[in-house]
């Protein structure tokens, strides 16, 4: 069969298929590919910020801290206190309000929102601000996380938030292993 240069053609069985295009292109075309379009892709690194590291290493500690404090504190709950434990659906509710909130103000008045005394007391007794204020300053030390707090002020309600989801997914977890 006479063709083109630069024409299209199917070939195989299942060309009717869509399958089996191919294409055909002089050698001259393949040939004149320059030595700048073959050129290795140039690597740029930006300087390494050695202050930056040492900061995001000190977050990443702080975050395995703040999930270790949140296991720890789950299971003395569960085991001390089995009158506040709270349902899946209550730890679902606290989650959500905690996601969409602000900040642990705007948290506490959707807390307080809640219309159930036992759930809305648990919810104060473990996330208000004295029982978070505690916990963080337990785990950071309360110079440390003022130092850090006054680079970035927004920085207390993001560990305040880590702590709260991490402790009610675990709670919810647990939840759901006793249930089995």
């Amino acid at each position: 069969e006479s063709m083109s240069v630069d024409s299209v053609m199917y070939i195989g069985e299942k060309i009717n298929e869509g399958f089996g295009k191919i294409r055909v292109i002089p050698d001259v075309a393949a040939l004149s590919i320059t030595d700048a379009e073959t050129e290795p892709c140039k690597v740029t690194c930006e300087s390494i910020n050695e202050n930056s590291l040492l900061a995001e290493i000190q977050l990443r500690k702080f975050d395995d801290k703040i999930i270790e404090r949140a296991i720890f504190n789950c299971q003395k709950l569960r085991i001390e206190d089995k009158k506040s434990a709270l349902n899946a659906s209550q730890i679902g509710r606290l989650l959500l309000m905690c996601k969409q909130s602000s900040d642990h103000n705007d948290f506490i008045e959707r807390v307080n929102s809640i219309k159930t005394d036992q759930v809305r007391d648990t919810a104060l007794n473990l996330f208000g601000s004295s029982a978070i204020e505690k916990v963080l300053s337990d785990l950071f030390g309360e110079s440390l996380f003022v130092a850090l707090e006054s680079k970035n002020p927004a920085l207390r309600w993001v560990k305040q938030k880590k702590y709260i989801i991490t402790f009610l997914t675990v709670a919810k977890y647990r939840l759901k292993e006793t249930v089995k």
